[in-house]
């Protein structure tokens, strides 16, 4: 009997216990939902105090901007030269018949033709250069100018871009007695084409050059999985350098170094392997004329 007694109490102490730990459990839980709320209307609140001084910001510049609108548009590309043609329109808040107006387009002073209240322009930007605008205003002696902004690289918009991958390895092992060896490079190489607008690429492949002469060439395309295993006799003081060439639409020669690898006079690498996957790319023209070397991207 007094075994059942003391079992009793028992149990209702762990029932208790449990109860608690549940309570506490929840209140735990509740405390989290209400630091994730917290959280939440603090970044609101931060949101809006940005969005509020942005729009006070962008208010104010427009106030003490000479410029009531403006906007632009980019044409088509001339394969010839490599231009294209950009027309700027630009209304300002003030003005009169006597008011000129200069819009000066990545560095060139261009004449503005007026019409009606509106000023408008068009000049003829490389396709490698960045795009900016300025306009001067000048009345009887007195110039105003506003910078209208910097818009980016055109050839983001106009030239296709290509990414390289390489899985595999590369050796050398030099001939005995004398200062020559053979280079190998074994491995997989996958092209990764990227078009802008209507540009694209036509034709791609893995070239080696020895000393600036052609000794290997591999077609590859899109998205292709190549496996290369090839072997290169070289002499002492030669130079391998093995590149990706594409060439786009516009007739451009998209060239991206992969590997270089150099003997010197006794036969044995002057330097370790270097690689520059999607890092150094020059672009040339049909003629073989380099019109954009690129370290990092555009």
């Amino acid at each position: 009997m007094k075994k059942q007694l003391i079992t009793v109490p028992l149990a209702i102490l762990i029932l208790l216990q449990a109860i608690s730990l549940f309570r506490i459990g929840s209140l735990q839980s509740e405390i989290t939902n209400l630091n994730n709320q917290i959280s939440g209307l603090q970044t609101i609140q931060s949101s809006l105090a940005n969005s509020i001084y942005n729009n006070v910001e962008n208010l104010l510049k427009k106030q003490g901007s000479i410029i009531d609108s403006y906007d632009f548009s980019v044409g088509d590309v001339d394969k010839d030269g490599y231009k294209v043609p950009v027309t700027f329109s630009v209304t300002p808040k003030e003005s009169s018949t006597d008011t000129t107006a200069v819009l000066i387009l990545s560095g060139e002073d261009i004449a503005m033709e007026r019409i009606g209240t509106t000023y408008k322009a068009t000049g003829n930007i490389s396709i490698f250069d960045g795009l900016s605008a300025t306009i001067i205003l000048s009345e009887n002696g007195t110039d105003r100018t506003e910078k209208l902004g910097d818009f980016g690289m055109l050839m983001e918009k106009f030239i296709p871009s290509y990414f390289v991958t390489f899985d595999g390895q590369s050796s050398y092992i030099k001939k005995n007695g004398e200062a020559a060896g053979t280079y190998e490079r074994r491995g997989n190489i996958t092209l990764e084409f990227h078009n802008a607008g209507n540009a694209y690429f036509k034709e791609a492949a893995l070239v080696t050059e020895i000393d600036g002469i052609i000794a290997d060439e591999s077609a590859i395309a899109d998205r292709q999985v190549l496996q290369v295993n090839k072997k290169f006799e070289l002499s002492a003081g030669q130079t391998l350098v093995m590149y990706v060439r594409a060439v786009d639409s516009l007739g451009l020669v998209h060239k991206k170094v992969t590997t270089g690898f150099t003997l010197d006079a006794e036969g044995n690498p002057d330097d370790d392997e270097y690689w520059l996957w999607d890092n150094k790319e020059t672009i040339l023209d049909g003629d073989g004329n380099i019109l954009h070397t690129s370290y990092d991207g555009y």
